[in-house]
């Protein structure tokens, strides 16, 4: 294997691996640490033939991923507008319990 081809290996494997971790980050439904931020690869040539079916299934995947993160960006939006529709109508200086016992 000539290094160029070890160069787009190591380089499809980082893209599995950071893949990965924004599956099991959507999956977890809460993020315990920041991801470091992601650098494009900076590769000297063409991808090799025989490596083209991974990259594509790292891209699906990566896609993937770029919908759901849509999708929960959306959903929290709307929870967000939501939850300030009801604290805009609230008014903070009327209470909401009132204590019998005391």
């Amino acid at each position: 294997m000539s290094d160029f081809h070890a160069e787009w290996v190591a380089e499809l494997e980082r893209l599995e691996v950071d893949v990965e971790l924004a599956e099991a980050l959507l999956a977890a439904d809460s993020a315990t640490e920041q991801p470091a931020p992601w650098t494009p690869p900076v590769m000297r040539g063409p991808l090799p033939a025989d490596l083209e079916p991974r990259a594509r299934l790292v891209l699906e995947r990566q896609l993937a991923v770029a919908h759901r993160v849509a999708e929960r960006l959306t959903a929290t939006g709307r929870h967000r507008r939501l939850t300030q529709r009801i604290r805009d109508t609230a008014s903070p200086d009327v209470p909401i319990y009132i204590d019998l016992s005391a």
